[in-house]
């Protein structure tokens, strides 16, 4: 499953910026042996954005942390960090960079799913 979201954020023009094995973690650190759980860290490729430069406000929630956890059978995708602007709280347009990234990740989520439906 894992390689199948770097895929698909990959063609969404995403890329992986690090990532952590919560579960391999867990493993060594308290000697629990868990589901594999990781968490990639999500950034846009510059060419990527539709604007130059993302403004400091908006920046502070990037990269963008995909967790993918479960088994072989069964997977779950869940997107943190999400920005969830309200009405009257920042000044127009400041995380608009940072949402379009949001945007193509859950495609990119999407797109897996889809994927996997089909095959199932």
């Amino acid at each position: 499953m894992v390689e199948l979201v770097r895929g698909a954020l990959r063609d969404h023009g995403m890329r992986v910026a690090g990532e952590m094995d919560v579960s391999a973690r867990l493993g060594r650190a308290l000697g629990l042996s868990l589901e594999p759980c990781m968490v990639l860290f999500v950034m846009p490729w510059p060419s990527a954005l539709r604007e130059e430069r993302i403004h400091p406000w908006a920046a502070a929630y990037l990269p963008l942390h995909v967790v993918i956890s479960g088994g072989q059978r069964f997977s779950e995708v869940h997107i943190q960090n999400i920005i969830r602007p309200r009405e009257g709280v920042a000044f127009p347009g400041v995380y608009d960079a940072v949402m379009d990234v949001q945007r193509r990740v859950s495609k990119a989520v999407e797109a897996v799913a889809a994927r996997a439906s089909i095959m199932a």
